[in-house]
């Protein structure tokens, strides 16, 4: 079986696929769903300074990426592609102050992961992102608390004295001293200065986390209402110069719901249209709070707790909520009159909340899995803003570290070229991520050797995630490999690209290295830069027509 290797990622980095309007997406609100790929619009008059604030929302220490797993009409496999990952957020972020150069970066909560030997990477990981401020969520204050602290209280103040990132608790107050809690490392507020606009920033705990959370998270603290603090706060922080306000909140609320069902689509699909008046349910206790705020009180706030996108103003605040657990962040620009000093609201472009996509379905530019009449099969490379996608290279040696440790190295450390899809037909590709420049060695098996090398590598956890496209599916307690889709032929020939250095550590397919099938690129490695695609592609082509 004659195949060709790695055509699909030359394929995709230099083909660019795009519409207008793409004919899986509502042609209203929006050109893409959960992506940003072409670059800024200039922003050239003087007279208006623009800011830029993005935010994520319940991440929960997950820096790993997350593999969504979904069925479409075209393919008879289950088909995945993976988001997120702390090698991609980082990378996401640095293009976006690249480009805006002004951007606040804010967390509204559930910062914590659930396995507490991991909060020095979550510290870690809001410092080196160039977090602005956090707060606290519902789950944080449900977090299991390391055996070295007598309590919760003590944890928090150890956290926030060294997490390098102000931790903004407004309404939380200490009943015996009757005043707001004295955490080391927290603040009721924070004033942040940026391209010459004073901008007020509250952090709020909602009001059922009294109903929410253990009376031993809570001893000694008294929580004052959500309402009476903001109007509190947010009226101080005005008359000390702040010319926006902005509140970040782990409350959560629910927009889009009744567009969805009018239109019979998904909500995930149809919620962007932002002035769109009526869109969100306030019969609760997040419409009662916004609800009682004045008007020009508050400019944005920032919500969570739920996995549902939100980008919609009330009256004239704009609420922003994004998708949850590190698959993506939300983002505004605001553009303030030299002039009058005053926020321009007409100005403000809302984005659609973004996926922190590794890679894009061809046939939409986007990572959205959720429509299944879209051909999910071929993937490209993702862009933002104009760039293509790639791990950040420059993360932190602790961040780094993080990734060792959970065997992330395979996925964050593949060049610019890399796909999860690495091979077209059936190809399939070895790599550890330790030895990205290792040279690159085409190895030819038959089905059967395939498949026992595969069943073996299943059995040995390290192994079996180095393999792209991922050949392993388990079915109930059954183990099925397939390769594009289509059951392994034990007769067919197949062909795997891995560095020689992996190799010589697989005992299993190393026994390969010596036949006269083998084929060496002594001068290419996984990290070779795409000016080199060319080269490869052609040695790849007359590999395969010699065969």
């Amino acid at each position: 079986m004659i195949i060709y290797l790695l055509f699909v990622i030359f394929f995709a980095s230099s083909c660019s696929f795009k519409k207008d309007i793409l004919s899986n997406q509502i042609p209203k609100g929006h050109s893409e769903l959960y992506s940003s790929p072409n670059n800024i619009k200039i922003h050239s008059d003087s007279r208006y300074k623009r800011i830029v604030i993005a935010a994520t929302n319940d991440i929960q220490g997950n820096l790993y990426p997350s593999t969504l797993k979904f069925n479409d009409q075209h393919n008879k496999s289950e088909q995945e592609i993976q988001i997120g990952g702390v090698e991609f957020i980082s990378r996401y972020f640095k293009i976006l102050r690249k480009k805006y150069n002004d951007v606040l970066l804010l967390d509204s909560g559930n910062i914590f992961p659930e396995d507490p030997k991991e909060i020095s990477h979550v510290k870690d990981f809001y410092q080196e992102m160039g977090y602005s401020a956090l707060t606290l969520g519902i789950d944080d204050f449900n977090q299991k608390v390391p055996k070295k602290f007598k309590d919760y209280n003590e944890f928090i103040k150890e956290f926030s004295q060294s997490s390098g990132v102000p931790l903004l608790v407004n309404n939380l107050w200490d009943i015996k001293k009757a005043k707001p809690v004295d955490w080391p490392g927290t603040h009721p507020h924070l004033i942040k200065e940026m391209n010459g606009i004073k901008i007020g920033i509250i952090g709020i705990i909602p009001d059922d986390m009294i109903s929410q959370t253990s009376l031993d998270t809570r001893k000694g603290i008294f929580l004052e209402s959500m309402t009476q603090s903001t109007l509190r706060l947010a009226r101080s922080l005005r008359s000390q110069g702040a010319e926006m306000i902005v509140v970040i909140t782990h409350q959560s609320i629910l927009c889009g719901e009744a567009l969805a069902h009018n239109l019979n689509l998904p909500l995930s699909k149809v919620n962007f249209q932002p002035k769109k008046i009526d869109q969100c349910n306030l019969a609760n206790s997040t419409g009662e709070w916004i609800k009682r705020l004045p008007p020009q009180l508050v400019d944005l706030i920032i919500t969570g707790r739920t996995n549902h996108k939100t980008a919609n103003y009330i009256g004239e605040t704009l609420i922003m909520n994004g998708f949850s657990r590190g698959k993506g962040f939300s983002h505004a620009e605001f553009f303030f009159d030299s002039k009058t000093g005053k926020l321009n609201k007409e100005r403000t472009v809302v984005h659609q909340p973004t996926y922190f996509c590794r890679s894009f379905f061809k046939e939409t530019n986007d990572c959205y899995a959720e429509d299944s009449t879209v051909d999910h099969k071929d993937l490209i490379n993702a862009k933002f803003l104009g760039e293509v996608i790639k791990p950040d290279e420059n993360l932190a040696p602790s961040l780094k570290k993080y990734l060792i440790k959970n065997n992330l190295t395979v996925m964050s450390f593949l060049p610019t070229i890399h796909s999860q899809r690495m091979a077209l037909d059936g190809d399939l590709s070895y790599a550890s991520g330790k030895n990205a420049d290792s040279k690159l060695v085409a190895l030819e098996l038959t089905g059967k050797d395939i498949i026992d090398l595969l069943e073996k590598d299943y059995n040995n956890f390290r192994r079996k995630n180095n393999w792209y496209p991922s050949p392993f599916i388990l079915r109930g307690d059954k183990l099925e490999l397939l390769i594009n889709g289509l059951s392994i032929n034990p007769n067919d020939k197949y062909t795997i690209i891995a560095n020689i250095k992996d190799i010589n550590h697989h005992n299993g397919l190393k026994v390969y290295l010596q036949k006269p099938t083998t084929q060496s690129f002594i001068h290419l490695s996984w990290r070779d830069q795409i000016d080199q695609q060319d080269e490869l592609s052609s040695a790849m082509s007359a590999l395969n027509t010699v065969r």
